[in-house]
């Protein structure tokens, strides 16, 4: 029987243990370079954790994971998020992906950039108080 309306995929639950689906199943997210993922490489943007494997999730990490969303991949960010244009001594400068001679700025510019062409409608960022916005920065994609 066919419907209008779309229902998740059958399944294992987002906690892991089967049963029931939780509120994020399958939902693709990035995940900022700040955040711990299991597993996962987290340099923080710089040479002094370009090592660095977390054994376990960071709080928002364990949250998506626990509520189901697929953690598909990790964000540009610049050395522990403290710069208003996202580059980095690891990895070249995170371009505006409509207009490569533009930079995606702050520290959230890897998100941005990944969520400009559609590689997943959420991610993850962080903006302190303090700051100018970080997460609304990369949205402008400056010069």
């Amino acid at each position: 029987m066919r419907s209008g309306r779309w229902r998740p995929p059958r399944g294992r639950g987002g906690g892991g243990g089967g049963g029931e689906l939780g509120p994020l199943h399958g939902l693709p997210v990035s995940v900022k370079d700040l955040e711990p993922v299991a597993g996962v490489r987290m340099t923080l943007g710089t040479r002094f954790s370009e090592h660095t494997v977390p054994e376990a999730d960071g709080a928002a990490a364990g949250r998506l994971r626990a509520a189901g969303a697929v953690l598909f991949g990790k964000t540009n960010t610049p050395a522990f998020g403290h710069k208003d244009m996202c580059d980095n001594l690891l990895m070249p400068a995170t371009r505006n992906p409509w207009d490569l001679g533009r930079t995606s700025g702050a520290s959230s510019g890897g998100a941005g950039a990944a969520v400009a062409p559609g590689w997943g409608r959420w991610r993850t960022g962080r903006t302190a108080p303090a700051r100018s916005g970080s997460r609304r920065r990369c949205a402008a994609c400056s010069d």
